[in-house]
């Protein structure tokens, strides 16, 4: 089983020297982070009339995730 690892920085110069912020890990966990909740959020609103709790538009992005996740590696 072969993984598709990548380095990522952990600090840089600035987003105003030149550097990438998505190469850097802090800004990509705040990136990723966002992007979940932000799913999420939309997934609950359209839930929302079917009468589901939060909870179960959290585990549909956990479970997207981990399937976006495990196809990448493939």
């Amino acid at each position: 089983m072969a993984f598709n690892v990548t380095s990522v920085k952990t600090s840089s110069g600035g987003a105003w020297q030149g550097d990438n912020p998505l190469h850097f890990a802090f800004p990509l966990l705040i990136i990723q982070t966002a992007i979940v909740v932000l799913i999420s959020r939309v997934l609950e609103f359209l839930l929302k009339p079917l009468r589901q709790p939060k909870v179960v538009a959290e585990i549909l992005v956990h479970i997207v995730g981990s399937l976006i996740q495990y196809w990448t590696y493939t």
